[in-house]
């Protein structure tokens, strides 16, 4: 209960920090364009980009990192409820227990990413979801080993295995969610 709170935390802030940095963004942005155009120059002179396309955001890749992660521990409580209440916990090997929460969180993390994906410019797509699964990994391997070992006082061994399954796990599905963002959104 406590890992869910925390997470609800965390992704509250991911959010908050996202969503002000988006609205700063979108001011500098907009007067960037408006004096732009007011001198007669269409283009932004980086590349010759038209100035129609929308920057990338940091603060929209935070907001995603914070769904994503809230969406991820939400359902991950949720899952560890219906094994309890049904009273597999007693028969389920921790190595099943495990290889469960895996390849849910994979499927989640896929959808999750390919939304966010979507809800972005092609042009902005890979750098968006890079930043969105480096703010994801971040945040799991925080609320996963800081908050279990130093608030829930319980030993989760924090080596290079995990942070490797963790990376793959993460940089896989970004690619995956990624290509199906790019399949539905072309």
């Amino acid at each position: 209960m406590e890992q869910a709170i925390a997470s609800a935390v965390l992704a509250g802030l991911f959010s908050l920090i996202g969503i002000v940095l988006d609205n700063r963004l979108k001011r500098i942005w907009t007067s960037t364009v408006t004096q732009t155009l007011s001198s007669g120059n269409a283009t932004s002179g980086i590349g010759q980009l038209p100035l129609t396309l929308s920057p990338f955001s940091i603060g929209k890749s935070l907001i995603h990192v914070g769904v994503i992660q809230l969406l991820a521990n939400v359902v991950g409580f949720i899952l560890g409820l219906v094994i309890g209440a049904t009273g597999q916990v007693d028969t389920m090997t921790p190595e099943t227990f495990m290889m469960i929460i895996l390849v849910v969180g994979s499927c989640l993390l896929i959808i999750g990413f390919a939304i966010s994906g979507a809800k972005v410019s092609k042009a902005y797509r890979w750098q968006h979801l890079f930043y969105v699964a480096l703010g994801v990994l971040m945040s799991t391997l925080l609320v996963n080993y800081l908050l279990l070992n130093a608030v829930m006082h319980l030993e989760v061994p924090f080596d290079f295995s995990s942070l490797a399954v963790g990376v793959l796990q993460t940089f896989g599905c970004m690619g995956i969610g990624g290509a199906i963002a790019n399949a539905v959104d072309p």
